[in-house]
């Protein structure tokens, strides 16, 4: 009985076509274990019309077969000159070796589709949580976490590709754990010519210890594991990144009243004088809040009183400043009441809709003042529907905007910073943004608050250990002195 083909047999396999030299493509079959390559070989004499060059290189390794494809794709570039095109496409053998090259391929290659899955299984639980969401609602969503997981392959592959400049070659058992120290000790900034930073290193030797644990779980062709020991790679106790220092109370205050005299629509000048007589400013502040609430206001003040109102979500908020932020929607805030110091307070509770740790995945809570920047946002968005963004929702109302709306309100912030002459943080020497509000709040709860360490850093979905690391290096010593010190009285 004569059987059909399945129509497919001979079409590339999606997930592994892969470009080398830019035109040449590379890719395996489901009729095949071997990779295919295949250019377009453009109109001559021997082909009026062109031609299709595509071909088995005979090789399952990755690395080798990608020698074979660029070496014949650089022999029809020089066939073309010779006007000698049917003279290409002779096909060699080389020794297939495990090199720390071709494993890494391998490693990525499968550590993409392990991300696919995790974004389907982070799709499927967002949705089940969000039934209401639309189908476009759903795309736009898969596609900015589809991005957000090949932006971290991208900037993997960047670091991989230098290490194989060293040692790519090599075959991955004889790479020892000296091999990378070395490596990485030895790289140095192209522009200022120093060592990278402690982060920067650190993420070197992630990306090599991530695929040499993926040699030591997975076999090559002779199905033999690639190595049969992991070689103990240190990283270096990070001390000098990932840290956003804070604001000083006089800094903060110079920030919020330079925001003030922008949706005040008044000069630095004029508002310092008003602020010095409190019925002034009080009659300044009544008249601006019933335009506000009456829609009346300018177009730039608009603009700045709700970034203004931004700012100061995320600070009261405990809030990360990117993704935390930029998504909170208003089906994600309500307000609460708590008793505060023996008082009925409202307060926000918040459950952002994606949490960086998922062991943090719960409701949290705002600082009292939050609540009426809530409110603000409320009147803002009279119709507003409990999947809409709470702030500037109608100019970037879809997942894959926001990102552009948080570069966009981190630039508005910098040039308050710039006019405030707050930017730099003399202390440390860095440049601060809309990321030290969180840094910020927190060193603030870490000097006043009389809850413990562990409670400060559960509330922003965080732990004590990151608290003193990397939040509250700069606090008013004599603050938790004073608090160490002392006694309630009863």
């Amino acid at each position: 009985m004569k059987t059909t083909r399945k129509k497919n047999y001979a079409t590339p396999i999606t997930d592994t076509v892969t470009y080398v030299m830019g035109k040449c493509k590379m890719y395996k079959i489901p009729a095949s274990e071997f990779w295919y390559y295949e250019f377009w070989i453009k109109k001559c004499s021997s082909y009026p019309k062109g031609k299709r060059e595509r071909k088995s290189t005979f090789q399952t390794s990755f690395t080798i077969a990608k020698d074979i494809a660029i070496e014949n794709y650089i022999a029809y570039q020089t066939a073309k000159k010779t006007n000698n095109v049917k003279a290409i496409g002779k096909i060699t053998n080389k020794k297939v070796e495990n090199s720390f090259e071709y494993v890494g391929e391998l490693f990525f290659s499968n550590r993409k589709r392990e991300y696919d899955n995790e974004v389907e299984a982070d799709c499927v639980k967002s949705f089940q949580k969000n039934p209401t969401w639309t189908q476009e609602q759903k795309d736009d969503y898969k596609i900015k976490l589809k991005e957000e997981k090949d932006k971290q392959i991208k900037n993997q592959r960047i670091l991989f590709s230098k290490m194989c400049s060293i040692f790519g070659k090599k075959d991955i058992k004889d790479i020892t754990k000296q091999d990378v120290v070395f490596f990485v000790d030895s790289l140095k900034n192209n522009k200022t010519g120093y060592k990278l930073s402690d982060s920067t290193q650190n993420k070197y030797r992630t990306v090599a210890k991530q695929i040499l644990k993926f040699a030591l779980e997975n076999k090559d062709d002779k199905d033999q594991f690639f190595i049969t020991s992991l070689p103990d790679i240190p990283t270096t106790r990070n001390i000098t990144q990932n840290y956003n220092p804070p604001f000083t109370q006089d800094e903060m205050d110079r920030i919020m009243d330079n925001f003030r005299t922008r949706f005040y629509d008044v000069s630095v000048e004029d508002f310092e004088k008003i602020k010095k007589n409190k019925t002034k400013y009080k009659d300044l502040k009544d008249t601006f809040l019933e335009k506000f609430k009456n829609n009346q206001l300018k177009n730039h003040q608009e603009i700045w009183y709700e970034v203004y109102d931004a700012v100061l979500f995320i600070y009261g908020t405990f809030l990360r400043a990117g993704n935390e932020f930029t998504e909170m929607r208003f089906k994600d805030v309500s307000i609460d009441d708590l008793i505060i110091d023996g008082k009925r307070q409202k307060v926000l509770r918040l459950k952002p809709i994606t949490s960086k740790v998922r062991s943090y995945d719960y409701d949290t809570y705002s600082m009292s003042f939050a609540v009426n920047i809530f409110r603000n946002c409320m009147i803002r968005n009279e119709k507003y529907k409990p999947d809409d963004f709470i702030f500037f929702n109608s100019d970037y109302p879809s997942f894959k905007r926001r990102k552009t709306f948080g570069k966009w309100l981190s630039d508005k912030f910098r040039e308050v910073l710039e006019a405030t002459d707050t930017r730099l943080c003399k202390r440390t020497g860095q440049n601060r943004s809309l990321r030290c509000l969180r840094n910020t709040a927190l060193t603030r709860r870490r000097e006043s608050s009389n809850a413990s360490e562990e409670d400060i850093s559960s509330n922003a979905r965080t732990s004590p250990d990151m608290l003193r690391r990397f939040y509250n290096r700069q606090v008013d010593r004599k603050k938790i002195g004073a608090k160490v010190l002392g006694f309630n009285k009863k």
